[in-house]
């Protein structure tokens, strides 16, 4: 998420966002080339841990330590889970770089402060994405609920939960995501200080 706003604000720091900005590409076009290369490298790092992850749990019995039973799952069950984890994490990603590069841009909008005012634009852009998402969730809880099963590991051992995802909060999400990244664009465009 860090690295979002780091590429935006190396930028101003390099003194390259004017000439960056002279540019015949849009607003979108930056914010979103720096999202992409964001979450490239995100993904690049998601795909070394899970090799690392793969390495340990194949290791796990020379250390004397048990596998979790996750072989015993049905493929499906195995994917649904996986999916649904991956999907989940991959929007945290995107919405908190996303915030982040929000709130670095309005802080640009002024000349002095703006170290200030990224940091408070951050806290309230979380808070009301939070709030006015929690509100919308609730409004489209009609929405039908996409059930999937958690493998847990716990005191008992292995069992699987069912649970619920309410497919209104996947609409919020999109929602808030279009509209924010609209709004990066739209700054980076027209109102952001060199």
């Amino acid at each position: 998420m860090l690295q979002a706003l780091l590429l935006v604000r190396d930028e101003w720091k390099a003194g390259t966002a004017p000439f960056l900005r002279s540019l015949p590409i849009s607003g979108w076009g930056i914010v979103g080339a720096k999202m992409l290369a964001a979450f490239t490298s995100w993904v690049a790092m998601s795909l070394v841990t899970l090799a690392l992850s793969g390495i340990f749990h194949a290791c796990a019995p020379w250390f004397g330590m048990e596998w979790l039973p996750l072989a015993e799952l049905p493929w499906s069950r195995m994917i649904g889970f996986i999916v649904i984890f991956v999907l989940g994490i991959m929007g945290a990603v995107l919405f908190g770089g996303i915030i982040l590069q929000s709130a670095y841009l309005l802080g640009r909008i002024v000349n002095r402060f703006n170290g200030l005012l990224s940091a408070v634009a951050g806290v309230a852009l979380m808070y009301v994405a939070t709030r006015g998402g929690d509100w919308l969730a609730g409004v489209l809880s009609f929405l039908p609920k996409i059930p999937f099963e958690v493998p847990s590991f716990g005191s008992e051992g292995f069992a699987i939960v069912s649970q619920t995802l309410n497919s209104g909060a996947i609409v919020v999400l999109v929602l808030e995501l279009a509209l924010l990244f609209w709004a990066a664009g739209w700054l980076m465009e027209k109102r952001a200080e060199s």
